[in-house]
């Protein structure tokens, strides 16, 4: 089972009034995104240094309770499904035992230079699809 696992405690940067602004969970996503890629032995830096790169294409993120200022958030990231040249990110958000949020992001794997061009993702990883507790895909629009 392949999953990184982030955590923080919100404070005031986190939050908007009292409760956790929307677009922090965004945040959250990449930094569970780039410590998954460390964990398989990729770290962004790398890839980007071999040409290489991964822009999101869709995200999304459904809210199942709010969560406020001092509370410990621990972020469950992991690759959910590939495809040919895309793969979709699971994140799942836990405050104590409790499940606060579910998102994807989906990535496509794109070769830099000279422009940025679709390629097949690369079997490192295909290889870490894992299904993290508690995940959900948000529903599709």
């Amino acid at each position: 089972m392949t999953l990184a696992i982030t955590s923080r405690r919100l404070s005031m940067g986190d939050v908007d009034q009292v409760i956790a602004f929307y677009g922090r969970y965004f945040s959250w996503m990449d930094d569970g995104f780039s410590e998954l890629l460390r964990v398989l032995g990729h770290p962004v830096s790398g890839i980007l240094q071999d040409g290489y790169g991964l822009p999101v294409v869709e995200t999304g993120c459904r809210y199942l309770r709010a969560v406020g200022l001092d509370e410990s958030l621990r972020i469950e990231t992991a690759v959910v499904a590939t495809r040919r040249t895309s793969l979709d990110i699971g994140h799942v958000m836990w405050a104590d035992d409790d499940q606060v949020a579910v998102a994807q992001t989906t990535h496509v794997w794109v070769r830099r230079t000279p422009e940025l061009s679709p390629e097949p993702v690369p079997q490192w990883i295909r290889a870490a699809v894992t299904i993290p507790e508690g995940y959900q895909p948000p529903p599709s629009r």
